[in-house]
């Protein structure tokens, strides 16, 4: 049993850790569920939506309301789906009874992956680069040629305007340092899994 549980928990940090680099925004931690997110936020309006570069096991919702500047989104991973899948091909009964507990969590057990932040109003990107220092990267996005600054050991990829002078929105994932701290908050343990690096879009 305490090996079926190291495997759930190596599933879930893979889950997230694979989303590369961040920095924590408005407190919305690795491991952060709908339901605390929710919490913090207990007025503003949460409404799901299904962009269409949605994976299998991605859910996003966006958050609104009185005191938020713009509109959040957050994504999070949804592994209810995973692990039925799991309870069907086990054959052991305390085993298959276990991942159907996990398959019927309720909507608000849904973990956070990342964040975007989309403000009402444009800023200068200079607010950015005194903030954060010169960032590590700058181009032009694959998917659509827009023009970007991206650092990385914080996190923060920001989305500027044609002209590269203003800041549309900031995309906010994990780095492997908060992953493992806030692993280690939530289950009272931390792992040193290797973090792989991709970008996220």
């Amino acid at each position: 049993m305490v090996m079926l549980f190291s495997r759930i928990l190596l599933v879930l940090i893979f889950s997230l850790s694979s989303q590369a680099f961040a920095e924590i925004y408005q407190d919305i931690k690795p491991y952060s569920t709908l339901g605390e997110i929710k919490t913090r936020f207990p007025n503003a309006t949460f409404s799901k939506i299904t962009p269409a570069s949605t994976q299998k096991y991605d859910v996003m919702y966006s958050v609104t309301g009185t005191g938020i500047n713009g509109e959040i989104f957050v994504k999070f991973h949804d592994l209810r789906s995973f692990w039925k899948e799991q309870r069907d091909a086990e054959s052991d009964e305390a085993t298959q009874e276990l991942y159907s507990r996990l398959a019927q969590l309720s909507d608000d057990s849904i973990s956070v992956s990342w964040v975007r932040w989309v403000p009402n109003t444009p800023f200068p990107v200079e607010r950015l680069i005194e903030k954060h220092s010169t960032p590590d990267k700058s181009g032009f996005a694959d998917e659509d040629d827009a023009p970007f600054k991206k650092w990385t050991s914080k996190g923060i990829y920001a989305h500027l305007s044609e002209d590269g002078k203003e800041v549309l929105e900031i995309d906010f994932t994990f780095t492997e340092k908060e992953i493992l701290r806030a692993q280690k908050e939530k289950f009272g343990t931390s792992t040193h899994t290797p973090v792989k690096n991709g970008k996220k879009n």
